[in-house]
């Protein structure tokens, strides 16, 4: 497999030399164990740089992605808080005074499209919480003494202030919150808008990004306080609010640098890393990606210590040698050099390279040697490659290719970067780039051969025009590092792999990305009608606004239904009466009914105890799905909501809440896939009514997640009636319901 083993006969044809004197033996053994060591230490300090610039890289894109993701989240959030503030502004302006039912309304609104955010809570001008979820008559709560509320009623600007991590008032968890004020029509300070974001919400974007077991995600606020960090880390120093912070990172943080990559030995969990530095262009945050050195250099430590038993084996076996007597060294210098020759064999044939190199018999094909490369990319085994040749095995995808190939040795004797398609093991087709050389082994001629795998490069250079329709700012400041990286790609798959791991990590968080210019749109749409157009042009943004609502309502679905099937829907145990949340979906959607002429009724249960522990907004959620469909498929009749105790122990109660119309109805055959994702009774029915078929879908799941079921009963052209359930568990000191 290499035009070496033809030198070797060239050198058995030679006469043996003299058996040199002892010193001189000594001599060349010393000088041969330097210069293999000397060659051993330049490799692995090549690899070594090598593998550190593949993490740098790594980390710091890792780094950019998450630092998009989260900003496309608050950029989110902001545009919410100020809808809230131009209605609260508008409402002080038209009324005087702010209707609690309004805005209430209007803040549950705003909240159903941020999954980020607890809660929108409004304040009055002495701090006291008025409006928002979580709030208590009994036990009000104030901001006066909180340092960002005192900033908003000193500043005559409606700016965004985002606050340092602070334990909340009303949840008692660790969070941070964006906030904005509203203003008097004389434009005295009015009160304040808030947003406060968990910080558990934000060390959950962390986990699927690939920094090993050992890597670590930061992110601090401007003071240096820990917001989150992923994995955990027990004691103080992994505490939120925390200031404990290497030297290495505060040299980067007073440096002002947007983004940086630093490397440190004494963290706080003790473990070193790389870290990739980035900061938030309008945000007061910073983020650290980091990956520990004893996971990215694992591989090289075990490079290191097995080339240091070579090389001491070597030693040995050399040394050994040059003390044996003259009278063997004609018979020792034969077996070297047929030790020389296996190696020499074995190094071309077992070779490290991730590249696939095989030596093939020239007269039919037939392989010979093939090394750990040549398995990995076709997926065969040892045994079923060697002794068959490439057209048993069938690795060419056009044989046209084969016969190019053939052509150019006959002509050439040699060829270099063809590129052609192979077929693996599996049936997959993969861009290879070949060179391969006509030799002499052992007396027959072969085929010497070097492929690369280059399908990574092609795919990847497609994934990277494709980001560029979306992310031209990201990269026209990474096109030098992108150019360095192709390269690095071209020389090790290792950099290609690593790329893909940093795309799915960043494909992982575009939901937040998707929804962004959506909100934007709508949110956009209606400051521009507040202020006050001609009729024409209010209906076509009143069209604008809609489609873009119904837009976000669909995409909404679709990734419900994705977090759910992905086995990511978190269920919350928050207090709640579901009398109280069926009665707020009657409020909101009565009407929309009653302007269809629907008579509109709501028949609560009384047994259902009022304090339940369970998630308010997923029961809100299927009950308004059920609702908003009974509203689209009534044309003339009644609907009417209901709510029912079903069973009750103990420690948990289930309930059942059903609607009932008098619409289109549903068959027994329509019913049996309606709550398919996707599906509505006929398609008919899409175009007349359109709609995705999602929702129904959404509504079984989310009942399954909370220990019940949902489904229907009708008639085709009388009625339906959709009904779910849910297991919730009682808050402590309910009785049972007599």
């Amino acid at each position: 497999m290499d035009p070496v083993p033809v030198a070797d006969r060239s050198v058995r044809r030679l006469a043996p030399p003299t058996a040199p004197s002892g010193w001189s033996l000594v001599a060349a053994v010393l000088l041969l164990n330097l210069v293999f060591a000397v060659i051993a230490v330049r490799d692995l300090v090549t690899i070594r740089e090598h593998h550190i610039q593949q993490v740098e890289s790594g980390v710091r894109n890792m780094a950019e992605l998450l630092v998009e993701s989260i900003a496309g989240s608050a950029r989110t959030i902001d545009l919410a808080l100020l809808s809230v503030v131009d209605e609260l502004q508008h409402e002080l302006a038209e009324h005087g005074k702010i209707d609690d039912k309004m805005t209430e309304r209007m803040l549950a609104l705003r909240l159903a499209s941020l999954p980020e955010v607890t809660a929108i809570r409004v304040t009055d001008a002495s701090g006291t919480v008025r409006w928002g979820g979580g709030k208590e008559a009994a036990k009000p709560v104030n901001y006066a003494d909180r340092r960002f509320f005192q900033e908003h009623r000193q500043s005559s600007k409606n700016m965004l202030i985002v606050t340092p991590p602070l334990v909340g008032r009303i949840s008692g968890d660790w969070l941070v919150a964006l906030t904005r004020s509203y203003r008097n029509p004389d434009g005295s300070f009015a009160g304040m808008v808030a947003a406060p974001v968990p910080v558990v919400k934000l060390a959950g974007l962390f986990p699927g990004m690939p920094v090993g077991t050992q890597g670590a995600v930061v992110l601090r606020y401007a003071d240096r306080s820990l917001i989150a960090r992923y994995p955990p880390m027990p004691g103080p120093a992994g505490e939120t609010g925390s200031l404990q912070v290497s030297k290495e990172c505060i040299a980067v943080l007073d440096s002002g640098q947007n983004s940086a990559v630093f490397h440190t030995k004494a963290t706080p969990d003790g473990v070193e890393r790389t870290y990739g530095f980035r900061r938030f262009d309008n945000l007061p945050f910073t983020l650290a990606v980091g990956m520990a050195t004893r996971e990215y250099l694992d591989d090289w430590n075990r490079q290191v210590a097995k080339t240091v038993l070579l090389l001491a084996a070597l030693a040995l076996v050399t040394a050994l040698s040059a003390w044996q007597g003259r009278r063997m060294w004609l018979r020792r210098l034969a077996d070297a050099r047929e030790l020389l020759q296996i190696q020499e064999r074995y190094r071309i044939a077992f070779d490290i390279s991730p590249d696939a190199v095989n030596v093939n018999r020239l007269e039919d094909g037939v392989y010979l040697m093939v090394n750990q490369g040549f398995l990995d990319i076709t997926g065969y085994t040892r045994d079923e490659v060697v002794g068959r040749s490439s057209l048993e095995l069938n690795i060419w995808a056009d044989p046209a290719d084969r016969r190019r190939l053939v052509d150019i040795l006959r002509r050439d004797d040699h060829v270099r970067n063809f590129e052609a398609r192979f077929v693996k093991k599996n049936g997959n087709v993969i861009w290879g780039s070949m060179s391969a050389s006509v030799m002499e082994l052992d007396g027959v001629r072969c085929l010497l051969t070097i492929t690369r795998d280059i399908d990574d490069l092609t795919r990847t250079a497609g994934e990277l025009a494709e980001y560029r329709d979306h992310l031209e700012e990201m990269l026209e400041a990474r096109t030098r590092d992108l150019t360095a990286a192709n390269a690095a790609l071209a020389q090790a798959r290792d950099a290609a792999e690593a790329a893909n791991r940093a795309k799915s990590a960043f494909l992982a968080n575009m939901s937040h990305e998707i929804r962004t210019p959506l909100n934007a749109i709508t949110g956009m749409a209606y400051l521009i009608k507040r202020t006050g157009l001609p009729a024409d042009q209010a209906e076509r943004l009143d069209k604008i606004d809609k489609a873009g609502q119904h837009l976000l309502e669909l995409i909404n679905d679709i990734l419900d239904l994705s977090k759910i099937e992905a086995g990511k829907l978190d269920l919350e145990e928050a207090m709640l009466s579901v009398n109280a949340l069926v009665a707020d979906v009657a409020a909101m959607l009565a009407g929309r009914a009653r302007a269809k002429g629907l008579d509109f009724e709501m028949q609560p249960d009384p047994r259902v105890p009022e304090a339940l522990l369970g998630d308010p907004t997923r029961i809100k959620q299927a009950v308004m799905n059920y609702v908003a469909n009974a509203i689209k498929f009534t044309e003339h009749g009644a609907i009417t909501i209901r709510t029912a105790l079903v069973e009750e122990d103990d420690e948990s109660v289930l309930v059942r809440c059903e609607v009932e119309d008098t619409g289109v109805g549903v068959g027994a055959e329509q019913a049996s896939r309606l709550f398919a994702p996707f599906e509505q009774a006929d398609n008919s029915v899409t175009r007349k009514y359109g709609g995705t078929g999602l929702g129904l879908s959404i509504t079984r799941r989310l009942a399954e997640a909370m220990g019940g079921n949902a489904g229907v009963s009708g008639e085709l052209g009388v009625g339906s009636r959709f009904w779910f359930t849910a297991r919730l568990r009682k808050a402590a000191g309910t009785t049972p319901a007599s």
